[in-house]
């Protein structure tokens, strides 16, 4: 019978825990935290700033199930993830579970060795890093519970306020701005071939001596760019070799596997993690939520051993690389690495999983090699005269790069070569002598423009994040999402691009309110903060206390500007954006409906559409007032008689052709194809009350039959009922 009960997050572990531990022990998950935050409440009382946990929805069979093992168990040992998280879910156990003997421990790689290791070297729970993670689950809940609900009365709509989730929206947003306001700049460059001694080689024109302007570095004229590339004589100034090492990049860190699986291997950052945590609990590599950019000398002497069994020790530096962290680095454990150098190809994995642990061998291998050792080749050229009206000869350069011993480039030359210049074409160069002249075998004038900047793709967007210190590398993928999941931006062709909702959300957080956690800095500043905690260099509640209070001042100033900036046109009470059961689609409804106003308006790019009091345009046919409506398939005009529909352009009705796709609905029910014609369609059969002709109606992607003496008869009926009793439409 076991008599010691270790408890990991993930099941996925405990097969191999249980493996390495034997018999004498049981090995049961608690699959992630136990216990959280009411989702109904804010669960945070506002003097002590003590949280107010309940247990998990889902979990309560879970518990049932430890506090079993935990009472036939003779010490229960915590091994949850090695971070702040994992160090409060081992805390949440505690105190669910009740525990009066236990011991926490941590490893930083599933492997014999290292659970080993860890039981012998136990812990309690450290209540520091616990504050630390709650700190910024109390900071998140402040921020949700009160400010969101004001932004949702200023803009109507139903918006979600975010520690780090709106500086993230705010970074999109300011990229696309600064997109829309590019101006492209066309430019000019010139270029010479030579061909000669058995090469092929080209040399660009350095233009910036003829630039006068330094705000537009660019050539802009092309004239003067005909008269460099008339040029074609020239001697040489210079020809110069000089060797160059690029040392081996460092390990893995969260960030900068996000990054690298993005670029190589095309993977967003919630995949990677996705599957890092896979080879995680499989025991391949080394825990994966780290931004300690250093192996322990224990991982460098694995891989020396490695390098020396397969004959390669030559290439091994003799002395450890090491890396300094970023400033915000908490470097609690050591970089991502395979935890079997020799482990090439590790048996039972899907085709993604071994694409990323490739990746991530490769580099662990990489980073303790000596560096690569290039030549780089400069020839320096000086045309034989001046341009027309300037005083100085065009310099022209040619660049090369050779490598002379390939180093850590070996090991990783799927991925990691060095990005040559794109404009530099030159595998090789001559050796002329100085004072050579030549004469270039032709020439061509360059047309280049600036480009703008790129939008941010998911990896981008989680460097610029862990750039500006915004949030932990770890919960970038949960942003990423829950940015998504609330509207506020979207991606495509893996772009972010925002959405109206995201819009004014920045729009009144930003430039309205001018609230202070959406600066960039202030993010930064609180994960500091948060680290002191961590540190007991100071105390959570007097953090919680200080940050509530700045926001309660902020937020007491917003409290003029908090009506909707959409009103009812009839009774003058907040319009609300509803969002539709079913789909993405939404509608602005009058916020006095309990009240009685059932005023409803169509929802148009984040804004209701609120007709005009008076008609703008008349039907051609009836003389009488179109209306602009919105279906499923998107914007229409009417006329008041509903006989004749017009399509929507720009917001103005423009005559339907029969030939547009647009014009033709199929019914799924009846497999028969109505045509809109623009004129409400007979059926041969009448009105049973008042016996006028039957008309079939068309009502966003509905078809019905109703009596043409509308609106004296009222009387509608379904089309299949009508096909079924005399048959097609006339």
């Amino acid at each position: 019978m076991a008599t010691n009960l270790v408890i990991v997050e993930s099941p996925a572990k405990c097969r191999t825990i249980q493996k390495y531990l034997g018999a004498t022990w049981q090995v049961e998950a608690s699959f992630g935290h136990i216990r959280d935050l009411p989702p109904k409440d804010m669960g945070i009382d506002l003097r002590s700033f003590e949280p107010d946990y309940q247990v998990s929805e889902g979990s309560v069979k879970t518990i049932r199930k430890l506090k079993l093992a935990a009472s036939q168990a003779s010490m229960v040992w915590l091994a949850s993830d090695p971070d702040r998280e994992g160090e409060a879910i081992a805390w949440h156990l505690e105190q669910a579970l009740g525990l009066k003997k236990y011991q926490r421990i941590t490893f930083n790689e599933i492997t014999q060795k290292a659970v080993r290791a860890a039981v012998k070297n136990p812990r309690r729970i450290d209540m520091a890093k616990v504050d630390s993670q709650q700190g910024r689950r109390i900071l998140d809940r402040l921020i949700g519970w009160l400010v969101s609900p004001v932004l949702s009365d200023m803009t109507g709509m139903r918006m979600a306020a975010g520690r780090v989730q709106s500086p993230a929206v705010r970074l999109i947003k300011e990229r696309e701005d600064l997109i829309k306001q590019f101006e492209k700049v066309n430019h000019f460059g010139v270029e010479l071939d030579f061909d000669g001694d058995g090469l092929q080689w080209q040399a660009k024109w350095d233009s910036r001596p003829f630039i006068n302007d330094k705000e537009l570095p660019w050539i802009t004229d092309r004239q003067l760019a005909e008269s460099v590339a008339e040029i074609l004589s020239v001697k040489v100034i210079s020809n110069t070799k000089k060797k160059r090492n690029k040392a081996a990049p460092a390990p893995f860190i969260t960030i900068s596997l996000q990054q690298s699986a993005s670029n190589y291997l095309k993977f967003s950052p919630k995949k990677t993690m996705q599957l890092a945590q896979k080879l995680y609990e499989s025991g391949l590599i080394t825990y994966m939520r780290t931004d300690n950019p250093n192996f322990s000398d224990e991982a460098f002497h694995l891989l020396k051993n490695f390098m020396a069994s397969i004959g390669k020790s030559d290439l091994m530096r003799a002395v450890k690389n090491t890396w300094k962290g970023s400033g915000d680095a908490q470097e609690a454990h050591e970089a991502i690495r395979c935890t079997d150098f020799s482990l090439k190809v590790p048996s039972g994995l899907k085709q993604d999983e071994l694409r990323l642990y490739k990746l991530i061998r490769s580099r662990a291998i990489a980073c303790q090699m000596k560096p690569a050792i290039y030549e780089d080749h400069l020839i320096v050229l000086e045309g034989d005269r001046k341009p027309p009206s300037f005083d100085k000869k065009p310099i022209f350069s040619a660049r090369s790069s050779e490598v002379l011993f390939s180093g850590w480039l070996s090991v990783t030359k799927e991925y990691e070569i060095e990005k040559s210049d794109e404009n530099n074409k030159n595998k090789r160069l001559p050796n002329y002598p100085a004072d050579t002249a030549l004469i270039a075998c032709s020439s061509r004038v360059k047309s280049l423009e600036t480009k703008p900047p790129s939008a941010f793709t998911e990896a981008s967007l989680a460097k610029e994040l862990e750039k500006r210190g915004i949030g932990r590398p770890s919960t970038f993928a949960s942003i990423i999402d829950t940015i998504q999941r609330h509207e506020f931006v979207e991606i495509e062709k893996r772009f972010f691009y925002m959405k109206p909702k995201g819009n004014k959300l920045i729009e009144v957080m930003r430039d309205q309110l001018k609230l202070t956690f959406v600066e960039y800095q202030y993010t930064r500043n609180v994960e500091r903060e948060l680290d002191k905690v961590a540190s007991r260099e100071q105390a959570c509640a007097g953090l919680m206390k200080g940050f509530y209070e700045g926001l309660q001042q902020e937020l007491s100033k917003a409290l003029p500007m908090s009506a909707s900036l959409y009103q009812c046109p009839d009774c003058s009470n907040p319009l609300r954006n509803i969002k539709m059961k079913k789909g993405s689609e939404s509608f602005w409804g009058c916020s006095a409906y309990a009240a009685g106003c059932k005023r409803t308006f169509p929802d148009e790019n984040g804004k209701p559409y609120i007709p005009p009091v008076k008609p703008q345009y008349l039907c051609t046919d009836t003389a009488s007032a179109l209306s602009r409506k919105k279906s499923k398939r998107g914007w229409f005009w009417v006329n008041v008689e509903a006989t004749k529909y017009y399509d929507d352009v720009a917001g103005k009705p423009v005559e339907q052709s029969a030939a547009k796709p647009s014009d033709v609905y199929t019914s799924n029910k009846n497999k028969k194809t109505i045509k809109k014609t623009g004129k409400a369609s007979k059926i041969d059969s009448s009105c049973p009350l008042c016996e006028g002709a039957l008309q079939q109606r068309l009502t966003g992607r509905r078809a019905f039959l109703a009596c043409s003496n509308y609106p004296q008869c009222k009387h509608t009926e379904k089309l299949k009922k009508a096909l079924n009793r005399k048959g097609a439409v006339a």
